[in-house]
Parts: C-alpha cells; sequence; structure tokens
C-alpha cells in the first residue's frame, strides 16, 4: 500500500483557500446572493500566439478555432494596463492569479507581468508548454513563492513529440530538472506540476511516464481525457445558446461557434484501457500524486470519450460564473473561459467591478442557474467548480 505524501505548508493554503473560495460561492447561491463583490480568481489569456500545434490543441489543430481568426486577431496580446487594472482593483480580496494563452511566455510584455506579480504576490498559476521557462528563471525565482508552473507534457519522448513537435520532450524535461535543482538550492519555491493529455499514442505508455515524472520529482500529475464534443451535442449546442445567449453574439449568424472545434478525440476501443488506468490512480498504486480530470467513474467515461452530453454528474451547474472572470487577449470579459463568444464587456471602458455585476453579466448567471450547457460536461472548469444547486434563487 502506498503512503500518501504529506502536504507541505504551502501546498495546505493553497488548498484552503481554494475550497474556501468554492464554499463562499455555494453559501452565495443559497443565500441568494450569487455572486461577491469581486471575483476571486481572475484568468488572463494573455496572447492567441502560441509557439507550438500539438495535435490535440482546440486552439490551434487543424480545427482549432484560432484558425478562423483574422491575422490581427490570431497575434493579439493582452494590454498590460489592463492586467494591471484588474490585479489594483482585486487588491483588497487578493484574488488568484491564473496565466494561459497560446503560450503566455510567448507575451509581449510577460516580463513586466512577472515583475509586476512579484510585488504584488498571488497564488497563481501559469500554464505553459515548458519551452520558455528556463529563459525567465530570473524572474520567475522572486515571485515564486506562491507559483505553481502547469506544464504540459504528453507522455514519452516518442508519444509526446508525435504529438506536440520534436525535440519538445528533451527540452520540457531539461527545464524541469533545472526548477528542480533551483528549488533544491533554495533558489525557487514554487511547484511544479505537469499536465498530461491522454491520447491514442501515450495511453499504453502512460505507466512510464507516471514512473519518469515520480523520478524527476514534480509535485503531481494531471491525466486529462480529451475534450471531444461529438458532432450531435455541438448542434445541441448550437440551439442552446441561439435560444438563450443569442443576445450576446456580435458576430453574424453563419459564424460557427468555437465549441465545434473540440474534435481530438481517443478511439473508443481504449476505454477499457483507461478506465483500467483510472482506477489505478484512484487506488494510489503510484508514489505520485495524481489527479484525474475529470475523475468519472466507469460508466461514465464511455460517455464522455465518445463526446456526449453527459447529464450525471452529480452536478447541476458551474460556480465559475459566481468566482471567476476571464480575460480575453482583446481586453474584453467572458463567462465562460473557453467560449469568446460569451463576451460581457470591455475592460478597456469599464471596471472589474462593474462588469462582474453587469446586467449583462447577472443575466448569463440567470440562465445557467440550476442547469448546464450541452458542452459544460466537457470541461474541466465545470468539474472543479460544478456544484448540485438546490432551489432557485432568481
Amino acid at each position: 500500500m502506498q503512503v500518501k505524501p504529506k502536504m507541505d505548508k504551502k501546498e495546505f493554503e493553497i488548498i484552503k483557500i481554494a475550497a474556501k473560495n468554492i464554499s463562499n460561492a455555494k453559501k452565495a447561491a443559497n443565500s441568494g446572493d450569487f455572486y461577491g463583490k469581486l471575483p476571486s480568481i481572475l484568468g488572463f489569456k494573455l496572447t492567441n500566439r502560441c509557439n507550438l500545434r500539438c495535435a490535440h490543441c482546440y486552439e490551434w489543430n487543424k480545427d482549432g478555432y484560432h484558425n478562423k481568426m483574422d491575422t490581427e486577431s490570431q497575434n493579439k496580446d493582452l494590454d498590460i494596463a489592463i492586467l494591471k487594472k484588474c490585479l489594483k482593483e482585486t487588491r483588497e480580496v487578493k484574488s488568484n492569479v491564473y496565466l494561459w494563452g497560446g503560450e503566455p511566455f510567448v507575451y509581449s510584455h510577460i516580463d513586466e507581468v512577472l515583475k509586476y506579480l512579484a510585488e504584488d504576490r498571488r497564488i497563481t498559476a501559469i500554464c505553459t508548454n515548458g519551452l520558455l521557462l528556463c529563459e525567465k528563471a530570473d524572474l520567475l525565482v522572486p515571485m515564486s513563492e506562491k507559483l505553481e508552473l502547469l506544464i504540459a507534457l504528453d507522455g514519452t519522448e516518442e508519444q509526446n513529440d508525435a504529438i506536440r513537435g520534436k525535440q519538445v520532450h528533451k527540452r520540457v524535461i531539461e527545464a524541469m530538472k533545472y526548477f528542480m535543482e533551483l528549488r533544491n538550492r533554495g533558489t525557487f519555491h514554487g511547484k511544479i506540476s505537469v499536465h498530461t493529455v491522454v491520447t491514442d499514442a501515450n495511453i499504453r505508455t502512460l505507466r512510464q511516464h507516471i514512473q519518469e515524472m515520480e523520478e524527476i520529482g514534480i509535485d503531481s500529475l494531471i491525466l486529462c481525457l480529451p475534450w471531444y464534443i461529438s458532432d450531435k451535442t455541438t448542434k445541441k449546442m448550437d440551439a442552446f445558446y441561439q435560444e438563450h445567449f443569442s443576445w450576446l453574439s456580435v458576430s453574424p449568424q453563419d459564424q460557427v461557434g468555437s465549441w465545434h472545434a473540440f474534435k481530438f478525440r481517443l478511439a473508443t476501443e481504449n476505454i477499457p484501457l483507461l478506465n483500467q488506468i483510472m482506477e489505478e490512480v484512484r487506488e494510489k498504486s503510484f508514489k505520485l500524486p495524481i489527479k484525474l480530470q475529470p475523475n468519472l467513474g466507469a460508466e461514465q467515461v464511455g460517455c464522455f470519450i465518445k463526446g456526449e452530453d453527459l447529464k450525471e454528474t452529480g452536478r447541476r451547474m458551474c460556480l465559475s460564473v459566481a468566482n471567476r472572470m476571464d480575460i480575453l487577449p482583446n481586453g474584453k470579459i467572458t463567462s465562460c473561459k473557453h467560449f469568446p463568444e460569451f463576451t460581457i464587456g470591455d475592460l478597456h471602458t469599464d471596471s472589474v467591478t462593474n462588469l462582474w455585476g453587469h446586467e449583462r453579466m447577472n443575466r448569463v448567471r440567470e440562465v445557467l442557474y440550476g442547469q448546464t450547457m450541452p458542452v459544460c460536461s466537457k470541461c474541466n472548469n465545470f468539474y472543479l467548480h460544478g456544484y448540485r444547486a438546490k432551489e432557485p434563487v432568481w
């Protein structure tokens, strides 16, 4: 029987704050006050640009919705003044920060962001492909006390590079080892986690991948199931959006929703092996702490992999609309991290407080209170922040 690794003080603090945020949102939902004065999480999509073209990426693979953007939008970087504005307006609550992209380390103002966060310290996660980490080590060290690096790596060398590109595995492993060395020296104080999408290419070598991560000594591994949305579910989402959210859209009626891009999938013949590996993780058969996203039962995994609208998740609503604000590279906020069609307003012309309590945002909350969209059961935020709602408060 494996002994569960002890939780350090810093990790306990992060988990405690996350639990408090979710608890507060639940209490608010049941009390009739569905959201707080300010968001407890700020998600910054710093740029649409990326230095990789991964096979499973819903932004930049062959089906990716970034391919349908005009050139200016594809190369859009967030105005640094918008990020600073958000941090200043949420300083009293110290909202957690999540940086992603595209690839956040190709963002034109990333040096300034890291310096700013070294002064205004928040619990911060950076989702990165890891290729530029070593170049930014001197800037990451001063802000690392409350930092988690969430590094994408999709298996052993052959399998990862088939998905992410030649030599990527080697370079990312070198970066992880370098930061582990910095931590052993006592200069880097952050957490190092790896995010792995389960694919047909890597599923048979996942155990070797886990062993390699154990040997490096990372803090945790996240095994993520690919977010495949079937054509049937996509059509259901089209209809749901038209019925409930057409008032949000500023795009032509015939423009395809970004949820049409989620077409990368795991072959159904790999479902039994996937269930076996997930059960091994749940039984703690590995020394390394491993999280499953989502952590579904065997009877649910098949529906998820087939891209079906999974109803029986034990969750009836997503609390992200109650505790998280997502900022896009164009400075606009969206009520749903992955879908720019849910744009609420523009931070160039409005404040965080006003947009957080805006009538458009509340209208989205009203629609989603106590129900989910056809695509919700595919989203990691739904499983992290999903909640079984009680009687509606609206």
